[in-house]
């Protein structure tokens, strides 16, 4: 397996990232997945899960790109200029990228999103033509609540003064609470997806509460739609013990190879 860090060019600025080359790259054309890390995250996300998700998926033969969004990571830009919306155009470059790397089944392409990921990657959906399947880990689907949840005194006071308020020690700017505030949908983005759709989700996450994407798995395969839920009863939002991280992992692979490969 070979493991390549690419620069993927947005304007002036530079996305960074790590390229899987799956195992078996002579069996042309093989799926590729693209993984989009959390709010204040980055390529490698926490505990390396994302490190270890790609190797599995490119040791079953499917391409892996992590890529670390504008202003985090070892990317270009400032955190405090990041929104949701500068991250669907980042994702939009990265897909546009990976659709022509040599080898690549443009029509075979995933997504994996976690948290402020698997929001950017639900809205980010309608926009992406042939992505067929998309996996989404413990995905924000109320940003303005997330957000709201943070909110103080001090932290509008810093808003007003400084143009970004302190959130443990990230300059969260103004564009980004003003995106959250206006109501994100990804449920009306996520209605506009046909192709496969995974929810691995933490029964204990404390971070973003589960029931929205649980109903909203419930309603998808109501109506029909593909949809699997995975809720690991002991897991927590970033899947934080080797036991619940191992679950997470390998359900993921295996639904995605299941979904991907031909």
């Amino acid at each position: 397996m070979v493991e390549q860090p690419i620069l993927i060019h947005r304007g002036e600025q530079q996305l960074v990232g790590m390229w899987h080359q799956p195992q078996a790259a002579s069996a042309q054309p093989f799926p590729a997945v693209i993984f989009c890390h959390g709010f204040t995250g980055q390529k490698t996300e926490a505990h390396r899960v994302f490190v270890d998700t790609a190797r599995q998926l490119a040791k079953r033969g499917v391409g892996c790109l992590r890529f670390d969004f504008m202003g985090c990571g070892d990317s270009s830009g400032d955190f405090v200029d990041l929104t949701v919306s500068s991250q669907i155009d980042d994702l939009k470059a990265v897909y546009a990228h990976v659709q022509g790397l040599v080898g690549v089944d443009c029509n075979r392409i995933g997504l994996l999103g976690l948290s402020l990921g698997g929001l950017v990657v639900s809205l980010s959906l309608p926009q992406l033509e042939h992505v067929h399947a998309a996996a989404l880990w413990n995905p924000v689907f109320d940003l303005a609540t997330s957000v709201s949840a943070r909110r103080t005194d001090e932290t509008d006071q810093q808003v007003a003064a400084l143009g970004y308020a302190d959130y443990g020690g990230w300059a969260v700017g103004t564009g980004f609470l003003a995106e959250a505030a206006s109501g994100l949908d990804p449920v009306a983005a996520l209605n506009q997806h046909s192709g496969e759709l995974l929810f691995v989700l933490g029964a204990l996450d404390e971070t973003v509460p589960i029931e929205a994407s649980v109903q909203y798995g419930e309603a998808r395969k109501q109506a029909g739609q593909p949809v699997d839920v995975h809720v690991i009863p002991t897991a927590d939002h970033t899947f934080a013990s080797l036991p619940m991280r191992t679950i997470a992992i390998d359900s993921t692979v295996e639904w995605l190879c299941a979904k991907l490969q031909p």
